[in-house]
């Protein structure tokens, strides 16, 4: 009877023993429990790939952005104590003898103007060398002044003509590097010269010109 007392006594020591030994080994591991990550806490990676979308959406949000200063209202400056024009990122400007408004790129980083035309081609006239182009389909004649290279746009000079601008109560003749095939007008340096200044948080500061 007392050998059985005995053994059942050894074997309650070895076992409280060994779960003594595996706590101790738990708490002391390099990794405690308390550090362990709870992976149900953790962002999945399975979430889907877009659905931060719904929260932001970058195209329309920054479509959205561009038509809140697409227009601007009329308290913003439209010229500086200096007298000088305040422009926006576009502005409305009549060309030439058109009757169509043309929405033109302010660039004051360019450092010419210039035009996207179609149908181009040079000609000569009384010893003189002109071109003929196409702007919203209406044909336009004009005397060439020079010629300047615009490696981005063309590998061979482009021909360079003046046009009378009317931007606001602006009204200069101003010259044009013309791009057969571009698109979009971009007034650049040579036009805001001593006569403008850039505002890139609107559009359209200045209104339209009298036709």
């Amino acid at each position: 009877m007392m050998n059985k007392i005995s053994k059942v006594s050894v074997f309650v020591l070895l076992l409280v023993s060994y779960q003594s030994m595996a706590d101790n080994h738990v708490t002391s591991s390099k990794f405690p429990v308390s550090s362990i990550p709870d992976p149900l806490s953790q962002s999945s990676d399975l979430s889907p790939p877009y659905a931060s979308d719904t929260k932001f959406n970058a195209s329309s949000d920054l479509i959205l952005a561009h038509n809140s200063t697409k227009s601007a209202h009329s308290s913003v400056k439209k010229e500086t104590e200096d007298g000088l024009f305040i422009l926006g990122r576009h502005e409305w400007i009549l060309l030439a003898s058109s009757t169509e408004y043309f929405a033109a790129y302010i660039d004051p980083v360019s450092t010419n103007s210039r035009i996207g035309v179609s149908d181009l081609v040079e000609f000569e006239r009384d010893g003189k060398d002109w071109v003929k182009f196409k702007l919203l389909d209406k044909e336009y004649k004009f005397a060439i002044l020079e010629k300047v290279k615009v490696p981005e746009k063309s590998d061979k000079p482009l021909p360079v003509v003046k046009l009378r601008t009317k931007l606001g109560d602006i009204n200069e003749e101003i010259e044009y590097v013309l791009i057969n095939g571009g698109n979009g007008i971009v007034l650049g340096e040579n036009f805001l010269r001593d006569l403008a200044i850039q505002n890139r948080k609107y559009d359209y500061i200045q209104g339209r010109a009298k036709k």
